[in-house]
């Protein structure tokens, strides 16, 4: 019988953004395989929340400061004996790096969540010289490959698995009200601020009965607050605060159009699970949107900042059901093509595969084998 195989997923930290919804979803489809065992480790100073992850073996933290975690984590891999350690860190990524290097049959890979592009000029530096000692190197969107092969050529692209959610699309579910829903953190990035803008101009051009629901909760919730009174949207904006994945996928699912208005996104998984649904979908034109939505076929984008322009294109959603239903669906086709979790955890075997290649006792991958969704 064949050794499982051990991989060490490291995190810096354990939350509820794109990073870990990304490892998570792609964990629990590699746990499926028993040929397979996973191991985390997280960097953070409290042991009293660390995360129950079932698809994972074992859980372990590291304290200290950022050199103290690095000697750290060099026993704990001595101890585990992983066969690869698969890092999702940002600032910690060289550090770690160097701190495994010369570990005997060891193989590194890291993956790159979002674009080298917005880091300055000390973390892009660092990132370049982990990239040189890596044995992998996996970017989370193609916006990120292309950056990443202007230092190595062989960079692979795995975007974000999306657990597709047996959640229908109930368009119209209030048949008096059109209703619009957004998740992710309240906070300057997401730019919620201009879709409640949109908002406003909406209620002052337009009759539609109109609702605007956000998922997500964060440090600008007094600004957004502040802002929804000075508009007198208390009545047409609710600010739904932090829900359980879900029942955030069944408040998205209930809606009739969604809408991430990013100054930026690593990818922007939230829109991609509300294209999953059947959604139509909305996003401000931060580049990686290019990579899922396809300009009034499967979704549609507008300028950065533009709460005017934002609010034409959801007038155009009420004023049109049939083109609003015919973008759901497209968008729905098309992520199901390309970002099922079966999909990108084959190719995260692949690239395993690869960096073991050299040992027969380690991942075989069968031509017939499939992963149960």
């Amino acid at each position: 019988m064949s050794k499982k195989t051990k991989l060490l997923f490291v995190f810096e930290h354990w939350g509820d953004g794109g990073t870990e919804k990304y490892a998570e979803t792609l964990g629990h489809d590699l746990n499926k395989r028993p040929d397979i065992s996973i191991h985390i480790v997280l960097f953070k100073d409290l042991e009293d929340d660390v995360p129950q992850l079932e698809w994972a073996e074992s859980v372990s933290v590291v304290k200290g400061n950022r050199l103290a975690r690095c000697f750290a984590l060099r026993r704990l891999v001595k101890s585990i004996k992983p066969d690869i350690c698969h890092f999702h860190l940002y600032t910690s990524l060289l550090l770690v790096t160097i701190a495994l290097v010369g570990i005997k049959r060891l193989k590194t890979v890291a993956t790159f969540h979002s674009p080298i592009s917005i880091w300055n000029r000390i973390y892009r530096a660092a990132f370049f010289l982990s990239t040189r000692l890596l044995d992998k190197v996996i970017a989370g969107s193609e916006l990120t490959a292309h950056e990443l092969r202007d230092w190595r050529k062989d960079v692979q692209t795995c975007p974000p698995p999306i657990n597709i959610p047996a959640i229908p699309h109930f368009l119209g579910k209030e048949k008096n009200i059109f209703v619009i829903s957004g998740c992710g953190r309240l906070s300057r990035e997401k730019d919620w601020s201009t879709l409640i803008e949109a908002m406003a101009w909406i209620t002052e051009n337009a009759e539609e009965e109109i609702r605007c629901e956000i998922i997500g909760e964060g440090f600008y919730r007094e600004r957004l607050e502040t802002l929804i009174d000075k508009h007198n949207l208390q009545e047409k904006v609710v600010l739904k605060g932090r829900l359980e994945h879900a029942d955030a996928l069944t408040c998205v699912a209930s809606s009739d159009l969604f809408v991430l208005p990013s100054l930026f996104e690593g990818f922007g998984m939230a829109a991609v699970e509300a294209m999953t649904l059947g959604v139509p979908t909305i996003t401000a034109d931060f580049p990686a949107a290019t990579e899922y939505i396809k300009e009034g076929e499967t979704g549609q984008s507008f300028p950065r900042g533009n709460a005017e322009a934002l609010a034409k294109l959801i007038l155009q959603h009420i004023d049109d059901v049939d083109f609003s239903q015919k973008i759901g669906k497209r968008g729905r086709t098309s992520v199901l093509e390309r970002y099922s979790t079966k999909i990108i955890a084959e190719k995260h075997i692949e690239i395993y595969h690869s960096l073991l290649g050299n040992n027969p006792d380690k991942i075989i991958l069968d031509a017939n084998e499939s992963i149960k969704g």
